[in-house]
């Protein structure tokens, strides 16, 4: 039996504190992956400091849709832009582009941006996904002379 504890700890060796700390999250992360912090953790009675485990979850993002490292987007066009053929601006994760649209192209067709997906992991970190776009063909309701 301890006689005399001390105020902070009563006793016990241990406390508990809030503490921040920054921490580096690698490009290219998904759900479920686990990242550990050394010696950030709790420590045993009179052991050194365990590490900090941190469970990632990604927001979705209302726009980008993510298949591992591969982006999906849908682009809505309109008839014309499907049957004569179009050059139209594609957002993507490092900025616009022109995307070409090929004169027949069908609602639901997919065309890939190689190396505009997100990140890869280690070992293969020096590369990076696709982006997919899906065609959306926008049929107005109403038609007019033009």
């Amino acid at each position: 039996m301890i006689r005399d504890p001390c105020g902070t700890c009563r006793g016990r060796g241990v406390t508990h504190a809030n503490v921040k700390e920054t921490i580096n999250i690698p490009k290219g992360v998904d759900n479920g992956v686990n990242l550990r912090v050394s010696k950030k953790g709790n420590s045993g009675l009179g052991g050194p400091a365990g590490d900090l485990m941190i469970g990632i979850k990604v927001k979705p993002h209302p726009y980008f849709k993510r298949e591992g490292s591969d982006i999906h987007t849908d682009l809505h066009v309109s008839i014309a832009d499907v049957v004569l053929g179009s050059e139209i601006k594609v957002k993507t994760l490092y900025g616009d582009i022109r995307m070409k649209v090929d004169a027949g192209s069908q609602h639901s067709d997919k065309k890939k941006i190689s190396n505009y997906g997100v990140q890869k992991l280690p070992p293969n970190h020096h590369q990076k996904g696709n982006h997919y776009v899906t065609i959306k063909v926008v049929i107005p309701k109403k038609l007019n002379k033009e």
